[in-house]
């Protein structure tokens, strides 16, 4: 928990800091955050606009081991996300285009979380 506060603080101060003058481009990430509960993901389904997108996974489940798959619905698998119980937090930025994600647990097959990524 302490680690996943950490980053949060972090994340909130990088927010918080002006943007520099020679860098007007920048694009801040929309954040998904995910808790893996022992009977599932919450939330069930999120929407994101296309673009930038900070996926955060918090277990807060009882299993030890997990293995998560982030893929395009009826398309490509986009990243393998391993979890175990050392390590209960897990953040990346990913880059997603238009169309439906789908964030499962390899061994819990009802554990899905639908991400739906909308054009700009």
């Amino acid at each position: 928990m302490a680690k996943f506060l950490t980053i949060c603080l972090c994340w909130m101060a990088l927010l918080a800091a002006p943007a520099a003058v020679s860098a007007p481009n920048i694009s801040f990430a929309k954040t998904i955050s995910v808790v893996i509960r022992p009977y599932g993901m919450e939330p069930a389904q999120v929407s994101a606009p296309a673009g930038r997108v900070y996926i955060a996974l918090n277990n807060r489940s009882t299993a030890r081991q997990l293995q998560f798959s982030l893929q395009m619905q009826g398309g490509s698998q986009v990243n393998q996300i391993p979890m175990t119980a050392a390590k209960t937090f897990y953040g990346k930025i990913y880059t997603l285009t238009p169309g439906t994600y789908l964030l499962t647990e390899t061994a819990h097959p009802a554990w899905v979380c639908r991400i739906v990524v909308a054009a700009n």
